[in-house]
């Protein structure tokens, strides 16, 4: 006679994921969007990704229960503002530094790598922004 207890495994579902969406619905919504983009010249498009994502996501259930996109395509394009704001300066400033080091490869090094430091000081921040949902 054995002196170990047995204990049970809990009994897990089966994880049930189920598209309800119609083609034709998200056919036209990808050509109405992409029209907006293109007669934008592009600043649509961060709506577009927006309007996008919150259709799949609305039509997608995990185990009878539909998921929700909750961001915005105005935190998209500030998003976007963002790194633009940050490295075309940031491009300009090791350019004319370039030119202005001259012959110094110290200079010119450390100029080369100023946008990767800068760059993964602020990947943090980036990573929190792109995954807070």
């Amino acid at each position: 006679m054995s002196t170990e207890a047995e204990i049970p495994l809990p009994i897990r579902s089966p994880v049930r994921l189920a598209y309800l969406g119609q083609t034709g619905e998200a056919w036209r919504l990808a050509i109405k969007t992409t029209f907006l983009t293109v007669i934008t010249l592009g600043i649509y498009r961060f709506w577009a990704k927006t309007r996008l994502r919150s259709y799949f996501w609305s039509r997608l259930t995990l185990n009878g229960e539909p998921l929700e996109y909750a961001g915005s395509g105005l935190e998209l394009f500030l998003g976007f503002l963002i790194v633009i704001v940050i490295f075309i300066p940031l491009s300009m400033l090791a350019s004319f530094g370039a030119v202005l080091a001259g012959d110094s490869i110290i200079a010119l090094i450390a100029l080369e790598f100023l946008p990767l430091i800068v760059v993964l000081a602020l990947l943090p921040i980036a990573v929190f922004r792109a995954r807070r949902y």
